[in-house]
């Protein structure tokens, strides 16, 4: 199921752990070059949120909006990132009209584990360098080197106290959970670990061949195309060359992946669904959106054309703006969408480049934000920025494609799925 969250929607604050002033320093100088400012002032606000409150409150989520001064998709995305290095859980409740969340806090890693955790090592080395990475660390270094003329002479607990075991207060038992110091565990997409494994596994090639934008790039592919990690790795050993520079040729990598949807015989990823847009209800335009979320470019374009596959030009040029604009695949299929309709059914690729340009320029980063900017009133283009953003409501007018995506129930969308599923598979309907 897949979440949408309007002014009208409530949430609760929990936390799960105990947090103290250093675990917000962790958050704002070891988290926020990973997570951005925005996801880190989200998480700073639902604690100050949670410390004033005088009993358990319900918040108003335009209020959040408001106080934040972004647009949905930011909003979602911000905490998006919180839930991906386990700072947040979010539970939602559909109450018809309007839904409920409980937002449960978590603390971030101790530095020590924080340092000892190799992706979290590794990704703070990308974002800041090597350098800046070290003086973190050495920030939070503590020297317990004592030199041997000094001797131990602290007292020890039962110097200090004398115990009775037989009393009945060391065998009193308290219910209830109580906080400690907990983080979340972390969940993947892209599994490294699963593709190295399926790689080593079927070939001679080692994992410390690949740099990091060669896994950037497959990592990118893979979502594009739809295909999971045995897929990608199979597709990588076929055009991988060992004895030429660069071992990998990224557009032939993408051309393989293009002949296997068009004959596929590779199983592909299995549906993530991807919680990015905010939306009131399960009106058509949220259906749609819903679709856009799920499915990647290329799967979106085969059931456009009621489970035709795609041509190879048309997948070129899905895989053209994502390269060239690095958007989610959500964005992707707003811009095939209304290319598509703007251009008599013809992917026009100069068109969806422009298209694309004018969203990076305005650093849309969602499906909803993406279709609210490009069906709003010309006359209202270039001024998002400029203006508050305002939160999108069941009563919003989007000009849809008159198909049977736009009235669709969430049984009748897991069948479409399916069917594209089972049609990768090369299985029958």
């Amino acid at each position: 199921m897949v979440e949408y969250v309007s002014s009208k929607d409530f949430y609760e604050i929990r936390l799960a752990s105990l947090l103290s002033n250093v675990d917000k320093d962790v958050v704002i100088e070891l988290y926020q070059p990973l997570i951005g400012s925005l996801a880190t002032i989200l998480y700073l606000n639902l604690v100050k949120q949670k410390r004033n409150e005088d009993e358990e409150t319900v918040y108003s989520m335009e209020t959040l909006l408001i106080i934040m001064q972004v647009a949905p998709g930011q909003l979602l995305a911000a905490r998006h990132f919180l839930e991906g290095v386990g700072l947040l859980k979010t539970y939602e409740k559909d109450e018809g009209e309007n839904r409920s969340y409980i937002f449960v806090l978590y603390a971030p890693k101790t530095p020590k584990d924080f340092f000892n955790d190799v992706l979290f090592k590794g990704l703070l080395i990308q974002s800041v360098g090597e350098k800046e990475a070290q003086r973190l660390a050495s920030a939070y270094t503590i020297d317990l080197s004592i030199a041997e003329s000094y001797k131990d002479i602290t007292t020890s607990f039962v110097d200090v106290f004398s115990l009775d075991y037989n009393d009945p207060s060391f065998v009193k038992e308290f219910t209830g959970a109580m906080l400690g110091h907990k983080t979340s565990p972390i969940k993947f997409g892209f599994d490294y670990e699963k593709f190295f494994g399926y790689i080593e596994e079927n070939s001679q090639i080692k994992r410390s061949v690949f740099l990091k934008k060669d896994m950037k790039e497959i990592e990118r592919i893979a979502a594009l195309y739809g295909m999971d990690e045995s897929a990608m790795a199979f597709i990588v050993s076929d055009v991988y060359r060992p004895y030429e520079n660069p071992h990998l040729d990224y557009s032939e990598l993408a051309e393989n992946c293009r002949n296997k949807i068009k004959m596929p015989t590779l199983s592909t990823r299995k549906r993530h669904i991807v919680k990015t847009s905010s939306l009131s209800s399960n009106s058509d335009l949220s259906k749609k959106i819903k679709i856009m979320e799920r499915l990647p470019t290329a799967d979106y374009l085969e059931l456009l054309q009621n489970g035709s596959k795609p041509s190879g030009g048309d997948l070129r040029t899905i895989d053209f703006i994502s390269k060239k604009y690095n958007f989610p695949f959500g964005v992707i299929n707003v811009v095939v969408d209304y290319t598509l309709e703007k251009c008599n059914n013809v992917l026009n690729k100069d068109f969806a480049d422009s298209v694309s340009a004018s969203l990076a320029r305005e650093e849309i980063e969602t499906a909803l934000d993406a279709m609210n900017y490009l069906t709003s009133n010309s006359s209202k283009r270039g001024s998002r920025s400029k203006k508050k953003e305002e939160v999108v409501e069941e009563t919003t007018t989007v000009e849809t494609k008159k198909e049977p995506v736009e009235s669709i129930s969430d049984d009748e969308l897991e069948n479409m799925l399916n069917i594209i599923e089972t049609k990768k598979k090369g299985g029958k309907k």
